[in-house]
């Protein structure tokens, strides 16, 4: 990594300051003090077995939902996160630091989603799955899954309550997405989708994204993701097994209760994603979130709010 456990409790020491300035909130400020100490805890546990990483990652992850005001939290746990792999590129002038972290993540990196994801029948049914319980492993990333002719667009956005630069975070979100994709298919490394789109500008040295896309690259896109063949979403899963996935879906609803994940935030991240196409429709939006019209809007009227377009 470029930039050691020093300087980075020292960013994240500014970072936290500027956090409490910035947002009075008390939950917003414990949140980004949570993702900060993940952080470096996770440079602190560099060469160590998975586990320990995943341990470290689902505790936090589990002391962040029972904050007070859990959205205003995860919003700075958030933020905390994606600031500190933007600060920690730039002092070890490293723009591929996203992508060399996405390297080496693996399907346990899911957490407890991951047991589901490997029993899933194809790619298709396994991102749903991802877009159904994302808020289990990641609350800041929004993902949308859009079907043109014969090809698929894999769209994600990181999405924090104040606009920040994300290209590490984006960079490290779509490199993962690109890892699963391929061993979910059952091709590996052989695996080459139509093209890897991103909205920011092409870094100086490719050498990292060749290696690790081997694909078209395409910067200043409209959007960030994965361009494959609709096909490849249907490729059977060898591993696939129904009784296990449905055990698996049993254990992550529970972990759904526990959480008390708001449905505002996923309807935000939906609204968020849709409506540059023009499609931020409730139609659409209930059937991103897996759920029928009159499902959402029975759940939107618990919360006190309504769908207006």
């Amino acid at each position: 990594m470029p930039i050691g456990p020093d300087g980075l409790a020292a960013l994240g020491a500014a970072l936290l300051e500027h956090a409490t300035t910035a947002a009075q909130e008390e939950s917003e400020r414990a949140g980004a003090a949570l993702g900060t100490d993940l952080v470096r805890e996770l440079f602190a546990l560099r060469g160590r077995p998975q586990a320990e990483t995943f341990r470290a990652v689902n505790e936090s992850l589990r002391a962040l939902v029972k904050l007070e005001h859990p959205d205003s939290a995860a919003g700075g746990f958030a933020a905390a996160i994606v600031n500190l792999l933007e600060l920690s590129a730039r002092t070890g002038n490293c723009q591929s630091l996203g992508l060399r972290m996405a390297e080496h993540r693996q399907l346990s990196d899911f957490g407890e989603v991951s047991l589901l994801l490997s029993y899933q029948p194809n790619l298709r049914e396994a991102l749903q799955v991802i877009v159904q319980y994302i808020h289990l492993f990641n609350n800041a990333l929004a993902i949308f899954i859009e079907e043109a002719g014969k090809a698929v667009i894999i769209r994600e956005e990181i999405i924090t309550d104040a606009p920040m630069p994300s290209r590490q975070a984006t960079e490290l979100a779509v490199g993962v997405m690109y890892r699963f994709c391929a061993a979910q298919v059952g091709v590996g490394a052989n695996w080459h989708p139509i093209s890897v789109n991103f909205t920011h500008d092409a870094p100086a040295d490719l050498t990292i994204h060749k290696r690790l896309f081997g694909c078209k690259l395409e910067f200043g896109s409209e959007f960030n993701g994965i361009v494959c063949h609709a096909a490849d979403l249907d490729i059977p899963n060898p591993l696939a097994n129904q009784a296990m996935a449905r055990h698996a879906r049993q254990y992550l609803d529970t972990l759904l209760v526990e959480t008390q994940q708001s449905l505002m935030t996923d309807v935000r991240k939906a609204i968020y994603l849709l409506l540059p196409m023009g499609r931020a429709t409730i139609e659409q939006i209930a059937r991103t979130l897996g759920m029928n019209v009159r499902t959402l809007q029975r759940h939107l009227e618990e919360s006190g709010a309504t769908f207006s377009e």
